[in-house]
């Protein structure tokens, strides 16, 4: 089987990654580095920063589609009158007040 190897001065990267494919519920260090390796090598990598970021982004896409929602509703019901009805009415009562 090809090997791939990497050399460090110090224990401190070695165990930082032991830890890391612990934490993650890999069997050993060299499965988790296998498996990320792979997911560089097609590109598929996401850094955990990044899988963060994304699922915020997602988050906040979802709550202003939600917000939106409501105030559609709302506006339906004649709850709330959108911003048109709104400069309409003014402009209206501008061109009554006018006369």
């Amino acid at each position: 089987m090809p090997r791939v190897e990497v050399s460090y001065d110090t224990q401190e990267i070695p165990n930082r990654l032991t830890l890391m494919a612990k934490k993650k519920g890999y069997k050993s260090r060299e499965e988790y580095l296998r498996d990320v390796l792979t997911k560089v090598a097609y590109e598929e990598y996401e850094s955990e920063a990044s899988a963060l970021y994304r699922q915020s982004l997602e988050k906040v896409v979802q709550g202003l589609q939600a917000v939106y929602n409501t105030l559609l509703l709302n506006a339906e019901l004649g709850l709330l009158k959108m911003p048109t009805e709104k400069i309409e009415r003014e402009e209206s009562s501008d061109g009554k007040n006018k006369a």
